[in-house]
């Protein structure tokens, strides 16, 4: 059935089944929180489309350094991945550019030339950019819908831990003593379809 937890170790099986307990937690508790940052993300692009000059750093020559500098961190992100060190590093260089006077980077050669090729899909005058924007916003309905299946495993779990309990007579007879099991049974839409 579908219902069945295939035979693994028990150990293994209670890891599953507690972390999926807890992340369907976690998706219960952050559903509105990730709806918000998407319908954020959404009106952010919105606005940048129709005035690209809110996110743009100018054309002073101070703005220069920031955009080398942003420049190599979106390359690296894209080219090394972005928990990479190289991407580390270089996004670590561009923060440095906002606490000082001046944005001392030089561009890394290794990320110029990766940008060249990457330049269509990054505006490399803006923090952020439409195509950041479009990443985030492919995020959040991914993270959506991983909810919706981590949700229907919960229920599936906890659907055959139920049977199992039932099939093994685990559950005692009905009674008003035993009553109370049962409801907390039915309450956890275990034996529900």
């Amino acid at each position: 059935a579908a219902y069945k937890i295939q035979d693994v170790p028990p150990d293994h099986a209670d890891d599953y089944r507690n972390q999926i307990r807890a992340f369907a937690a976690l998706m219960t508790e952050t559903k509105d929180k990730l709806k918000e940052m998407s319908r954020l993300a959404e009106q952010l692009k919105e606005l940048e489309i129709a005035d690209p000059s809110l996110t743009s750093l100018g054309s002073d020559p101070e703005a220069e350094g920031v955009r080398r500098a942003l420049s190599d961190a979106k390359a690296a992100q894209d080219v090394y991945g972005s928990h990479s060190a190289e991407a580390d590093a270089a996004w670590d260089a561009l923060e440095g550019c906002f606490n000082e006077e001046e944005c001392p980077v030089e561009s890394n050669g290794r990320y110029r030339y990766s940008a060249a090729a990457l330049r269509a899909h990054h505006t490399y005058n803006a923090v952020v950019d439409a195509k950041l924007l479009d990443e985030a916003i492919a995020a959040f309905e991914s993270i959506e819908s991983l909810g919706k299946f981590v949700k229907l495993e919960k229920k599936r779990i906890d659907k055959a831990e139920c049977i199992g309990a039932l099939t093994k007579g685990d559950i005692p007879y009905l009674s008003v003593a035993n009553y109370s099991t049962i409801s907390a049974l039915l309450n956890e839409e275990c034996l529900l379809p």
